[in-house]
């Protein structure tokens, strides 16, 4: 008899752990740890306000950029300016104000959660120009640089969009153009932007 519930105890305790081991091999092969992606590359659009004498330039932009590691990201875009700048600087005629712009941009982006702080350098390649409203053919313009640190935060919505904005200083190496001082283009800069398709890399 005692042998019996020996025999009985030692069946139960078989069939009850035999479920346990089951599982905790189906958990180690869920739990198996991917190596994460080194490079993700993205396109985007953004809006962006740069300080203009004694107000502020708008500026709608198109970019493109990549992170390395999920942290160090490198961006480029192109601008043109969306106001409507007039101003008489050869009398009596009237110049409307045109800008483009071409900026590089380093970034770290901090942490590696869905919301994080960022900060970052540019430098920007920009040609701004006078053009004529009434019979006078001459253009003035000039090419300029511009440069600036800046910090702020993103969002990132899901795996393929992210929402960033950015507040930060920039200040031009020299102007020669007639019209404007290199103090009209020194002041805060700032820009919302999407990043949208973002592919991912190993």
């Amino acid at each position: 008899m005692i042998k019996g519930l020996s025999f009985s105890i030692l069946l139960c305790a078989l069939v009850y752990t035999a479920p346990a081991q089951e599982i905790t091999a189906l958990e180690m092969d869920t739990l198996e740890v991917q190596p994460p992606e080194k490079f993700r590359v993205y396109l985007g659009a953004s809006y962006s306000g740069q300080q203009f004498a004694e107000t502020m330039a708008s500026f709608v932009n198109i970019s493109g950029g990549i992170f390395y590691k999920n942290h160090f990201e490198a961006r480029v875009s192109y601008g043109t300016i969306i106001n409507d700048f007039k101003k008489q600087i050869i009398f009596p005629t009237t110049f409307s104000f045109d800008q483009s712009n071409l900026l590089f941009q380093l970034q770290y982006n901090f942490f590696n959660t869905r919301i994080r702080p960022v900060a970052g350098f540019g430098v920007n390649l920009g040609q701004v120009s006078w053009l004529p409203q009434g019979d006078i053919e001459d253009v003035y313009s000039d090419n300029i640089i511009t440069y600036g640190a800046y910090v702020g935060a993103s969002w990132a919505i899901n795996k393929s969009m992210i929402l960033q904005g950015d507040i930060g200083y920039s200040q031009i190496a020299e102007l020669e153009l007639v019209g404007l001082e290199e103090g009209d283009f020194n002041g805060i800069r700032f820009e919302v932007q999407l990043k949208f398709g973002i592919f991912h890399f190993k």
